[in-house]
């Protein structure tokens, strides 16, 4: 059965430009539904100097396997 709208709720990544991506996550399930926390964490790490604010993604390929909702795949993409 496809999940529809009214059995989500958002959940809200902040990024350093100011914007805000909204993810619609499962009230209940977990794989594949799920805006994981380490996810979260990945994805803020992605924004830091390490990545040169996200500059280092730019031109690249990414492959990202197994971050429920897939978050960090968005928030790469978003990035570069």
């Amino acid at each position: 059965m496809a999940a529809s709208v009214e059995n989500t709720f958002v959940r809200e990544i902040e990024t350093n430009k100011t914007d805000i991506l909204k993810i619609h996550q499962l009230e209940v399930g977990d794989v594949g539904c799920v805006v994981w926390d380490a996810a979260l964490v990945l994805s803020k790490y992605l924004e830091t100097s390490d990545f040169d604010n996200g500059g280092l993604l730019k031109g690249k390929k990414i492959l990202e396997l197994g971050s429920g909702t897939g978050c960090v795949g968005i928030v790469a993409a978003y990035l570069g």
